[in-house]
């Protein structure tokens, strides 16, 4: 597959054009991605996030919620630099969104250079816009979010380290993973583990020396220090091994414990590493990409132990490890070996074109089973000359045909899935009044770089370019922080609370309802995604279990409780305030009502 000079996405070579292309291209990527995947703040586990940094910038806030019983065995310095920037800058939705923008413009630059690095320009051109959508990964993971978290940071700072460590820069790369060891333990670690596994294969080859390899180790470890004092002051012993595995499975199953995973789940990573190796095994290669290979069987030997010391061996300490999240790596190396067999087949013939493009297609669009069983089908057939029995040779074997014919038998909707999903998407983008904006500053960037020759002229257009880029983004900032986004009833109410009450309330509010922390600025009794935190704090999970099972248990759930229920359980735990659904009156004062929600006062 080859590019004119004058494609767009010729940008990212650097030895062809100037910084202000490789800009230009990565920050179109970026947008699109934004446009395609939306933006979120105060959402996810930024509701455990946000209230911890406000209670680092204003410990005030937030007296006697037990939920702050857990930074001191919060492994990650994310809130504290977090913290430091907000009262810098005094704007935590801007500095989150800017540094969100940011860590995509790291990300796509890291994918390409990894891409072009492993296999050529192309390749890592392939791989960038196969990365716009959430790809398949294990352990309840996903390689970026719609929102920013520290793994969101950390994994395009690791992605970055690969880049550098394939380049020859290694031990830089090992100083920036031992950094972002710092922000998130487990991002920064799986990524040292597999270049620290291939950097003891180059030694076991002759390629690597010890002495490299122990100077590497001691950089990422001086670089991690403070992380792993704090790892180490906060082990806890346990007491009840069988209540805090049976809490961890409640909470955490999705995380750490593959038995309680749907065997959805289990059948789509198969069918997309399956993919994955046909790819491999079907695409020659001028070099083989051993770092893929090494990494695929570090991260297989990381999920295998997950798999002995949680479901059947059950060790704490592994537990949290989580190491089927170390299969985000792997699906971003799948990816690219699949972009390869896409770059690779794409000039045979006009029928392999055919089927590479319907091969892109279902691994660009959102990954489901039906569209993997297409790209396997379709990776199964390119490469063939034709795709028809032809007397007397026969160009198809018979096992390929008999493939197809059950998969698509069994599975006769395949075919057609991926259709709702493009208008779906189209409808979607259409109803955002900003694309107007950015798709009219793309088409005339793209119109004019290809009629201009004059390098002064194109400069000027990149230039020109990267203004109009740049103005999408506050437009899209905001749109995904405007009212009608967001349960804006539910946001009323906090703000209400936070204006209306003093620092020292508690409340209790609908534990099913998350994040009333993040605007109320006051504390809360309990609510589900409190959980999480029984990964930094044992004892924590008992706390949060006694409490939901009091609150929401399944035979009465928070909604249908009586009032008698709710005064009992709010003075057993000191809450002034209720915050109840408005579509159930009760006897008591009420001091703030809107179209979902009543706030009481015991």
């Amino acid at each position: 597959m080859e590019f004119s000079r004058n494609n767009l996405f010729d940008f990212f070579t650097k030895d062809r054009f100037t910084l202000l292309n490789g800009t230009l291209c990565l920050l179109i990527i970026s947008c699109v991605h934004i446009l395609l995947n939306g933006y979120e703040f105060g959402m996810g586990d930024q509701v455990i996030q946000i209230p911890i940094i406000k209670k680092l910038i204003n410990p005030s806030l937030y007296p006697n919620d037990y939920l702050f019983t857990t930074i001191d065995g919060y492994v990650s310095f994310f809130p504290l630099l977090m913290a430091k920037l907000v009262l810098l800058f005094n704007d935590m939705k801007l500095i989150y969104y800017t540094i969100y923008i940011l860590s995509l413009l790291i990300f796509y630059r890291a994918i390409f250079g990894i891409a072009n690095l492993v296999f050529n320009r192309q390749v890592g051109i392939i791989s960038v816009l196969l990365m716009l959508f959430l790809n398949p990964s294990l352990g309840g993971s996903v390689i970026y979010f719609s929102r920013l978290f520290p793994a969101q940071v950390v994994m395009p700072l690791a992605l970055y380290s690969i880049f550098l460590y394939l380049s020859g820069k290694k031990k830089l790369a090992f100083i920036i993973l031992g950094i972002g060891f710092n922000l998130h333990v487990l991002v920064s670690a799986f990524a040292c583990f597999i270049i620290g596994v291939h950097s003891v294969t180059n030694f076991l080859k002759e390629n690597e020396k010890l002495k490299s390899i122990i100077i590497y180790l001691i950089l990422f470890l001086l670089m991690s220090l403070p992380s792993i004092l704090r790892i180490v002051q906060s082990h806890e012993e346990i007491d009840n091994l069988a209540e805090t595995l049976r809490i961890f499975k409640i909470q955490g199953g999705h995380h750490s414990f593959p038995s309680t995973w749907e065997l959805n789940t289990w059948l789509t990573y198969f069918l997309f590493l399956l993919a994955g190796i046909l790819a491999y095994f079907k695409t020659p290669f001028k070099k083989k990409p051993t770092f893929f290979v090494v990494s695929f069987f570090s991260i297989a030997s990381l999920c295998f132990v997950g798999i002995l010391f949680t479901d059947f061996f059950p060790s704490i300490n592994i537990i949290k490890a989580q190491f089927f999240r170390s299969t985000n790596y792997l699906t971003i190396f799948v990816l690219m070996t699949l972009a390869n067999a896409i770059h690779f087949f794409w000039d045979k013939n006009f029928l392999n074109r055919i089927v590479v493009s319907c091969l892109f297609l279902t691994l660009f669009l959102p990954i489901t089973i039906n569209s993997l069983v297409i790209s396997i089908v379709s990776l199964l057939f390119v490469g063939q000359k034709r795709f028809y029995f032809s007397i007397p040779k026969l160009r198809v074997s018979r096992i390929h045909i008999i493939v197809a014919c059950v998969l698509f038998v069994v599975i006769p909707s395949s075919i057609f899935l991926i259709m709702p999903e493009v208008l779906n998407l189209v409808l979607d983008l259409s109803k955002r009044h900003y694309l107007r904006v950015f798709s009219l500053s793309l088409v005339v960037l793209v119109l004019f770089s290809l009629t201009a020759y004059s390098l002064k002229t194109r400069r000027n257009i990149v230039f020109l370019g990267i203004v109009l880029i740049l103005f999408t983004f506050p437009m899209m900032y905001s749109v995904f922080h405007s009212n009608d986004r967001y349960n804006m009833d539910w946001i009323e109410a906090q703000l209400w609370v936070k204006e209306n009450t003093s620092k020292d309330v508690k409340l209790l509010t609908p534990p099913t309802e998350i994040g009333f922390r993040v605007y109320s600025e006051r504390a809360i009794v309990c609510e589900l995604k409190d959980g999480t935190q029984q990964y930094f704090k044992n004892e924590f999970g008992f706390q949060w279990w006694e409490k939901v099972n009091r609150l929401n248990p399944e035979e009465n759930p928070f909604k249908n409780k009586s009032e008698s229920e709710l005064i009992n359980i709010g003075k057993d735990y000191g809450a002034k305030y209720l915050v109840f659904y408005n579509d159930k009156d009760l006897s008591l004062k009420q001091v703030f009502r809107n179209d979902t929600y009543v706030v009481y006062q015991f």
